[in-house]
C-alpha cells in the first residue's frame, strides 16, 4: 500500500505518443528490448553519421519519449546519436513504473546500447 501511494506521488506516465522525430526531420528507428524482469520497454533509436558520442537518454518522471522530440532534434544538431526509451508504464512499454523498476530499465536500455552495432 504505502509503495503503490509514493508511486502514485512519483511516477506521471502517458501511454499516447503524441509526435515522433520523423515529424522534426530525424531518422529514427523503433528499439525494443527487455528487462532482467521480463518486461518489454519501447525507445527510438537516433543515428547520426558524424556522430561525436552516443548518449542513453533518460527522460523523467513525467510523460513519455514523445515529449521530447524537440530536444532530439537539438542533440542530433549537436551531433549527438541517441537512444531514448520509455520506463515501464511509460509511452509503448509495459508495465507499471516503480523505482525498482527504472533502474531495471535503465540498465537493460545501457545493455541494449553497447550490445548493438550503434555504439561509439
Amino acid at each position: 500500500m504505502r509503495n503503490s501511494i509514493i508511486n502514485r506521488f512519483t511516477f506521471f506516465p502517458t501511454r499516447t505518443l503524441t509526435t515522433n522525430p520523423a515529424k522534426v526531420g530525424l531518422v529514427y528507428e523503433d528499439a525494443e528490448f527487455f528487462t532482467d524482469d521480463g518486461v518489454r520497454l519501447h525507445g527510438w533509436f537516433l543515428p547520426h553519421t558524424e556522430a561525436v558520442a552516443t548518449l542513453l537518454f533518460c527522460h523523467g518522471n513525467a510523460g513519455n519519449i514523445s515529449h521530447r522530440v524537440e530536444m532530439l532534434r537539438l542533440l542530433h544538431d549537436a551531433q549527438f546519436q541517441v537512444l531514448i526509451f520509455d520506463y515501464r508504464g511509460y509511452g509503448k512499454s509495459e508495465g507499471a513504473p516503480d523505482e525498482t523498476g527504472t533502474y531495471q530499465d535503465g540498465l537493460a536500455a545501457w545493455r541494449w546500447l553497447r550490445s548493438s552495432s550503434l555504439w561509439l
